[in-house]
């Protein structure tokens, strides 16, 4: 009996070793044939460092629209909100995105940038169309921050504004939001 046991887990280890090759090769063959299983392997953990949300984010280059193409565009109900501990959490000025203070970011570069959006991950880049029209100053944005979880499941976003007075104003619009690949 104890020998058939160790007989199958033998056999799921062997297949999710035959698994794991399968897909990392149909995902990234080129790197694989080139360069060899040892370099292939580095390549492929890599790409989730190099792909992880702070990393994206930190490149301080944020790509040209001109250059781009959205992935897509999508209509977007989006409300605002602000830093203040009664619309937030226990850290107001820390999104989601760790390594990031959305206040010390605004305090040192003039610029509200961020969102938060369930539907999307973090990192991702996005572009309001007529953003001049609904009040904000930019149209290029990143999602930085999440909403509450009862938004689990809709196309709603929240801007994120240095003042609540701001936040306020803004209110509740449906906005034509373009959606960006990393770069």
């Amino acid at each position: 009996m104890k020998q058939k046991k160790n007989h199958r887990i033998l056999q799921g280890s062997i297949f999710n070793v035959v698994m794991s090759l399968v897909v990392g090769f149909s995902l990234f063959p080129r790197s694989v044939f080139a360069t060899g299983l040892g370099s292939f392997m580095s390549t492929f953990s890599g790409f989730f460092v190099e792909n992880s949300a702070a990393a994206v984010v930190s490149k301080s280059t944020f790509p040209q629209m001109a250059d781009v193409e959205p992935v897509y565009e999508m209509w977007v109900l989006a409300t605002a909100y602000s830093s203040d501990v009664w619309q937030t959490d226990s850290t107001p000025c820390k999104p989601a995105m760790q390594n990031f203070d959305l206040c010390e970011h605004f305090k040192l570069y003039g610029v509200a940038d961020t969102i938060a959006a369930n539907f999307l991950p973090l990192g991702k880049r996005v572009e309001f169309i007529d953003a001049g029209k609904f009040g904000l100053a930019d149209s290029q944005y990143v999602v930085r921050d999440r909403m509450n979880g009862k938004y689990n499941g809709t196309v709603r976003i929240d801007v994120w504004m240095p003042t609540y007075e701001e936040a306020k104003l803004f209110g509740a619009r449906w906005i034509k939001m373009k959606v960006y690949p990393y770069k």
